[in-house]
């Protein structure tokens, strides 16, 4: 499997969510996609210059990650009025609520 589709399956909750990775000429139609394969790429790029102790760390902090973004998740689920949306977004951005 090659990179982008180990990410666009990542990306699309293993196929649940297509429209997550539709295509717009050289990106992603979604913004949160295209900066989420930035990442993606940059990662893998970093990860390539690893010694495999490194590599292990990585990919713990990756894993820690992705149960954060999960965290927000639930609470993004909760909705805009629900104090620990209000919480979540405070902390996370320091422009919100504009």
């Amino acid at each position: 499997m090659s990179q982008r589709e180990e990410f666009e399956k990542w990306a699309s909750n293993e196929g649940a969510w297509p429209a997550a990775i539709e295509r717009s000429r050289d990106g992603y139609k979604l913004a949160k996609t295209q900066a989420d394969w930035n990442a993606w790429k940059a990662c893998a790029e970093i990860c390539r210059c690893l010694s495999p102790a490194d590599e292990r760390l990585a990919m713990e902090l990756v894993d820690e990650g992705q149960r954060f973004k999960e965290a927000l998740e639930d609470i993004r689920d909760l909705g805009a009025g629900h104090p620990s949306y209000i919480i979540a977004m405070a902390a996370l951005n320091p422009n919100f609520p504009e």
